[in-house]
């Protein structure tokens, strides 16, 4: 499922990293307000965990809800597209 807000939130923290290729965001909502916040941003790449031992090592994320995840946001297509975007203009 896709969050509007939580996407409108995401941009606008990854807007001031600007030199950071894959910025991940730990953010979470209120349950009592629904107000959103940033918890962290993580610059360093390892980001998301769908295929380290942190993530497949737990029972509950069996093969089916791992490709739900990939889905969720095209998380492969995404970071793919910005690393090759940035390799390129580093490269030139």
């Amino acid at each position: 499922m896709k969050i509007p807000d939580v996407i409108q939130l995401g941009r606008r923290v990854a807007a001031a990293f600007p030199d950071i290729p894959c910025l991940g965001q730990d953010i979470v909502r209120s349950k009592v307000t629904g107000e959103l916040f940033i918890l962290e941003a993580n610059p360093g790449g390892a980001v998301w965990h769908f295929s380290s031992a942190v993530y497949t090592q737990q029972p509950q994320y069996n093969e089916a809800f791992t490709k739900e995840m990939y889905a969720q946001f095209g998380a492969l297509d995404v970071v793919a597209d910005r690393l090759i975007e940035r390799t390129r203009r580093e490269a030139s």
